[in-house]
């Protein structure tokens, strides 16, 4: 935890070895992804709570990537030769399987559209040649696709 001001550490909060994201969320949480080793401590994904600065809930996934978008947390998993893309509600911590998207072979983001909610996921293939986008209504149906440039990371929308 850094002051604002002065950029100084005030306290340190553990989380899981090799944090690579954190998104703050409406209710002033900290979400953040944990990469692990990558041999035997696995990803998750961590949501901390700003007022105490403790880690107050953790959600163990095969985790690539992870947004915020409304009261939601929305999550890029590892399937089996497939992404699996999940939700999380920021109030109670339910989680729910919005899709599974079959024939993904390196998933790489996810974004979540605030104007209409849909989920947006990028898929590297073999991060040599173009990667895939596709895009999810809010009931898991997908809706568009196409091609995009090498590792395609993630999408912005204009506002």
């Amino acid at each position: 935890v850094l002051d604002a001001q002065s950029l100084k550490l005030v306290k340190t909060i553990n989380v899981r070895c090799n944090p690579s994201r954190a998104l703050s969320d409406a209710y002033g949480h900290v979400w953040v992804m944990s990469s692990g080793n990558y041999t035997d401590i696995a990803s998750c994904l961590q949501c901390i709570d700003t007022h105490s600065d403790t880690v107050m809930a953790v959600f163990e996934e095969a985790l690539a990537d992870f947004d915020i978008c409304g009261s939601k947390a929305y999550l890029l998993c590892y399937g089996n030769q497939s992404a699996v893309c999940k939700s999380i509600d920021a109030v109670n911590f339910k989680t729910e399987l919005l899709f599974e998207k079959s024939g993904c072979t390196a998933i790489y983001a996810i974004n979540c559209r605030p104007a209409d909610g849909s989920i947006w996921i990028t898929d590297a293939l073999d991060y040599t040649s173009k990667g895939n986008v596709y895009a999810f209504d809010t009931q898991g149906q997908q809706k568009h696709f196409f091609e995009a440039g090498i590792c395609p990371k993630r999408v912005v929308f204009p506002k």
